[in-house]
């Protein structure tokens, strides 16, 4: 059994194909063998209408847009953290990390569990993956996770519970983050926002790269 999130189980379409039909058929029975919903991601100057056409026919249909930003990291200044809050390396302790994930994105428990577990697996296997939960006193307020791929880096699972929201504890901990990231060697940070989201991550001095078109499976009532 896989992780019931289609955004968690996506389809990535780097660069235009003659087989896409092939593909799609490839990748439904490979996500129906492990029962998992699952994501078609297309940048919008790939998307043709012949992909749109395809993917109806699968039962696909557009459903939103994010946009791939990035951010240079070799000018970016030191970040001090605030004596009101606390931030933590969290790679030992996933069970407190995944907390602000669950109410954040609307998920479960159960679901947010078994991506938790994804991660443990992934570290077990020394995938370099680094966690970091914001704390005010003893409550998780914000987590993300930052993967590095030897000099670029990629920022994930930014969440923050939603009576904490707007109030700078997840432009902290992002803060925070990439100069962890600059101390680890990083050059470069990437991060796929949600349209909403990308004044925020502006603000913190990331540029739009690109957008994304995001295609989910059509629900049929039974």
């Amino acid at each position: 059994m896989g992780i019931k999130s289609p955004y968690l189980n996506p389809l990535f379409l780097r660069k235009n194909q003659d087989s896409f039909e092939s593909v799609l058929e490839k990748s439904a029975f490979f996500y129906g063998t492990h029962s998992c919903p699952w994501a078609v991601i297309i940048p919008e100057d790939l998307t043709t209408e012949n992909h749109q056409h395809v993917l109806n026919s699968f039962n696909f249909t557009l459903s939103e847009h994010s946009v791939a930003m990035g951010i240079e990291l070799q000018a970016f200044s030191k970040f001090e953290t605030p004596e009101n809050f606390e931030i933590k390396s969290m790679s030992h302790n996933l069970e407190e990390w995944m907390i602000p994930l669950v109410d954040a994105f609307g998920s479960t428990k159960d679901i947010t569990h078994q991506y938790a577990l994804t991660h443990k697996q992934a570290l077990a296997l020394n995938a370099h993956f680094h966690h970091y939960t914001l704390y005010i006193g003893k409550c998780p307020v914000s987590s993300l996770t930052l993967s590095l791929n030897q000099k670029e880096a990629c920022l994930n699972d930014v969440a923050t519970l939603p009576k904490f929201q707007k109030q700078g504890f997840a432009s902290s901990l992002i803060l925070f983050t990439l100069s962890q990231a600059q101390k680890l060697g990083g050059t470069h940070c990437f991060l796929d926002a949600s349209v909403g989201a990308v004044s925020l991550y502006q603000r913190l001095g990331f540029t739009s790269l690109f957008k994304n078109n995001i295609f989910l499976k059509e629900i049929t009532p039974k």
